[in-house]
């Protein structure tokens, strides 16, 4: 199981250059044991940590063609992304985790009617991004239609943001 120093929440985000609000490696995390009582880090989270930490040693070229490996920095920022989670007190399924071609990350969840991705880009200067999916269904059918979905693409700029986007596709 891995360890969290401790859950970051917005009152205790502080991005350090001011610039790099939206870059989850300048994300603060408290020192071990500054929150009590000590995080729990459910079992997906644990798990989607290992899955990075897969997808991280990967050699150029995985995919039979010109990917890109993950940057350890990449990689860090989707750890950071996914501890600021830990607070999340409900079920959640384990989260799809992708490596993008192009050295990008993204940890993704989808229900019958919501669904979210959360991307790290492998560029420094690129800040981490979501894509929030409403599924509407057809009237006629009662079935999802993706023709009538909504979508909402954003910046990650705080973990807070993360913890909100992740409340909000597993509220009932």
């Amino acid at each position: 199981m891995h360890e969290v120093a401790s859950v970051i929440t917005s009152s205790e985000f502080t991005p350090h250059p001011p610039s790099a609000i939206t870059n989850p490696s300048t994300w603060r995390v408290a020192p071990r044991g500054a929150i009590s009582p000590p995080v729990r880090v459910p079992e997906w989270v644990s798990r989607a940590i290992s899955r990075v930490d897969e997808l991280g040693h990967m050699a150029p070229g995985w995919d039979g063609g010109d990917a890109r490996a993950l940057g350890k920095a990449t990689c860090a920022s989707m750890r950071t992304i996914l501890a600021s989670l830990c607070a999340h007190q409900g079920a959640v399924p384990d989260p799809g985790v992708f490596a993008g071609t192009d050295g990008s990350l993204q940890i993704e969840w989808d229900t019958l009617t919501r669904g979210i991705e959360i991307e790290v880009s492998p560029e420094a200067d690129e800040p981490s991004g979501y894509l929030k999916v409403t599924k509407t269904a057809d009237p006629a059918t009662g079935r999802p239609n993706p023709a009538l979905y909504s979508y909402e693409e954003g910046v990650l700029d705080t973990p807070h943001r993360a913890l909100e986007l992740l409340r909000w596709t597993f509220q009932s």
